[in-house]
């Protein structure tokens, strides 16, 4: 009987191990094979002078039988090793270009408005306001709508076409150069525009197309937002002339207005333009608006004179005289009328020591001055209260006559006055009517009193003819004959003597006949009062 070869336990279990772990590592590497593509090595991985050379795969490891041991021994043997070579040159990427912002595009058409940018260079320049890039021709404007008070906006110092100049560079604005004596390439600067020099004219084409202007034999073409320069001094044209079109949708025709124009003054060119009342036809007029003005031509704006202070006055008869003087002696230069637009009330802003005689207002009457005598003048205060004035250059209007005795008390009347010279005293024209006529009357003017006097009568409010004197000097005794249109009449007598003076007023019918008999008399009460009195 063949006899079995019984193998140990420990030896069966060490095989089973050992096929395991076989199994697994086979497992692993197919797993690593299936994920075997080739490795992209980052050029900056790898130092700068090696390279990175494949090997060939890892080959699957062999299991060799053996015989039973007491332990199991698993060889596992490598076949190629990973080795580092110098890397080839590698290429640089080059640097992605700086990004170009659009430039914002000028409208040919523009009309001008907001702050307006005017490049007043040979060249083209640049410059950012916000997130906006703007490149500007010579002689180019352009207007900006700044989205807020203090937007800033960063100017480039060099024209457009320079690149290579280490001098460049961006500057922001508001904040306007000195250094008005920079040079090189870096010369540009931003400022506030002014008027131009007293012998040159500057005028900006804002019209939105070009222009043209007839300037003496010369035409000048100003592209839109253009400046065009014009030289004022020896022989240049003192006139521009400006087109004034009537256009349709196929026909314009103009004609040119002169246009005065002056160095020293900035000046917008400007198109108004409106409808002619016609279907499609419009009127389109070109006109010069003045900008900037130096200095010099302004005329200095006079300081208001303060208001004047004083008091309020109301005349109580339909006519008072405003005199050039404190006093009868001097001329009438204005009259205080009821039916005025002032409504008879005048503003007092002086007064002579003694109160008699008040200064107005120089708006009314310029050196008037009115009697401040309760029955013709009330004001709203105390006139004492006002400044005595002097009266200044002032001359009386006709020589004064000599100062007569003061009356007796007891008399109540003064002696006559020794007549010294002769008043000048007018008289009627000759040929003058004598007789009224229809709604007319007839006054007689005579002087009862024994001094002169000098009766007064408005002509325009009695129908006199225009030129007609207003003022009379009446030698005691003398009449005067006046006709006048029928109605209200007004009138007043003053006597150099102790300045006495009266208005009155009346009814006179038509064809009436009257003579007045003017006279002054002291009063009962007060003996040194005088009054006038008619009959």
């Amino acid at each position: 009987m063949r006899r079995r070869r019984i193998i140990p336990f420990t030896l069966t279990l060490g095989l089973f191990v050992g096929l395991l772990a076989l199994l697994t590592l086979n497992q692993a590497g197919q797993a690593r094979a299936g994920q075997s593509a080739p490795l992209a090595v980052q050029p900056g991985a790898v130092g700068a002078q090696g390279v990175l050379t494949a090997t060939r795969p890892i080959s699957r490891p062999q299991l060799t039988p053996v015989e039973a041991q007491p332990t199991i021994s698993v060889p596992v043997t490598a076949t190629d090793t990973l080795t580092v070579t110098a890397l080839p040159t590698v290429a640089a990427t080059p640097a992605p270009a700086a990004v170009q912002l659009p430039v914002v595009e000028l409208l040919p058409d523009e009309v001008l408005t907001g702050t307006i940018v005017l490049n007043r260079t040979a060249k083209a320049l640049f410059f950012f306001l916000d997130d906006d890039l703007y490149e500007l021709p010579a002689n180019r404007a352009t207007g900006l709508l700044l989205a807020r008070p203090l937007a800033g906006l960063t100017l480039f110092t060099c024209a457009a076409d320079v690149t290579d100049d280490a001098a460049c560079q961006w500057v922001s604005y508001p904040k306007v150069s000195a250094d008005a004596t920079a040079t090189g390439a870096a010369n540009l600067r931003l400022a506030v525009a002014v008027a131009p020099p007293l012998d040159t004219a500057w005028i900006q084409n804002r019209t939105g197309a070009d222009a043209e202007l007839l300037w003496g034999a010369q035409t000048l073409t100003i592209t839109n937002t253009g400046l065009a320069l014009l030289n004022t001094t020896g022989a240049a044209p003192a006139t521009l002339y400006l087109p004034r079109c009537l256009q349709s949708s196929s026909q314009r025709i103009c004609e040119w207005l002169p246009t005065a124009y002056s160095g020293g003054v900035y000046y917008a060119l400007r198109q108004n333009q409106k409808a002619a009342g016609i279907n499609g036809v419009t009127l389109a007029r070109s006109e010069l608006e003045p900008l900037l003005i130096q200095e010099a031509l302004l005329t200095p704006t006079p300081t208001p004179e303060p208001e004047p202070v004083g008091l309020l006055c109301q005349t109580q008869i339909p006519s008072l005289n405003v005199r050039s003087g404190p006093g009868t002696d001097y001329q009438i230069i204005g009259k205080l009328r009821t039916s005025a637009e002032n409504g008879g009330r005048v503003l007092a802003i002086g007064r002579t020591a003694s109160g008699d005689w008040l200064a107005v207002d120089p708006r009314f009457v310029a050196g008037g001055w009115v009697a401040n005598a309760i029955q013709w003048l009330v004001c709203d205060g105390d006139f004492n209260l006002l400044p005595v004035v002097e009266v200044a250059g002032e001359q009386p209007a006709r020589p004064l006559p000599p100062a007569a005795p003061a009356a007796s008390r007891d008399v109540g009347a003064p002696n006559p006055t020794p007549q010294a010279e002769q008043l000048p005293t007018p008289t009627p024209e000759s040929g003058s009517p004598t007789s009224p006529g229809p709604k007319q009357a007839l006054l007689i003017a005579t002087n009862s009193f024994y001094h002169p006097i000098r009766f007064t009568l408005d002509p325009a409010s009695h129908g006199l003819p225009e030129g007609t004197p207003s003022e009379y000097d009446l030698q005691p005794g003398e009449s005067m004959r006046f006709v006048i249109r029928a109605g209200r009449v007004q009138f007043s007598a003053s006597s150099a003597w102790r300045n006495n003076a009266g208005n009155a007023e009346f009814e006179l019918a038509e064809g009436a006949a009257v003579e007045l008999f003017i006279r002054f008399e002291p009063l009962e009460k007060d003996p040194n009062q005088w009054v006038m009195r008619f009959e």
